[in-house]
């Protein structure tokens, strides 16, 4: 009798886990990502959080930018460069070292990682540019959704290519 009572889930977690489809999805996904679904779960969250600083420091930089009231449009491309070099220059690190928690190969993963963040950026404008333009969305909900899609681009992009292990 007692050995029936050890063997009973105790937390919310593990009766979930011992549904069998559930525990052989997550089975699939370690499988795939080669880590534990808590690793896995932890790294979206941390990915989340330094995805979200990143975007405080762009607005800010850009607000910083637009208080020195800069004239012309060859200056605000520039400020917009140097935004963006700054934003992935800390991105870098903290995926690297917070997220990811990877020490070596560091020149090989900051020009992947410098390509990741070109090739989102130029997702994001078609993305977009194609749910305002094309499609017809409103500006606002065309760059949440632009976003929302590449969150994930960018953080399967870091966890299989960059930051692989």
């Amino acid at each position: 009798m007692n050995e029936k009572l050890t063997n009973q889930p105790k937390t919310i977690i593990e009766k979930i886990m011992k549904i069998k489809f559930i525990s052989w999805s997550i089975g699939l996904l370690e499988k795939m990502f080669k880590t534990k679904i808590t690793t896995l779960i932890a790294e979206l969250f941390k990915s989340t959080a330094v995805g979200g600083l990143g975007v405080l420091i762009n607005i800010s930089l850009y607000y910083l930018f637009t208080k020195l009231q800069i004239e012309g449009w060859i200056y605000k491309i520039i400020a917009l460069v140097i935004i963006n070099i700054i934003n992935i220059l800390i991105s870098f690190v903290l995926q690297k070292y917070f997220t990811f928690k990877k020490i070596n190969n560091t020149g090989i993963q900051l020009v992947k990682f410098i390509l990741q963040s070109i090739s989102y950026m130029l997702l994001d404008l078609l993305f977009t540019v194609g749910f305002d333009e094309w499609l017809h969305f409103p500006p606002m909900l065309a760059k949440f959704i632009s976003v929302f899609i590449l969150f994930f681009y960018s953080f399967l992009t870091q966890k299989l290519w960059i930051f692989k292990k």
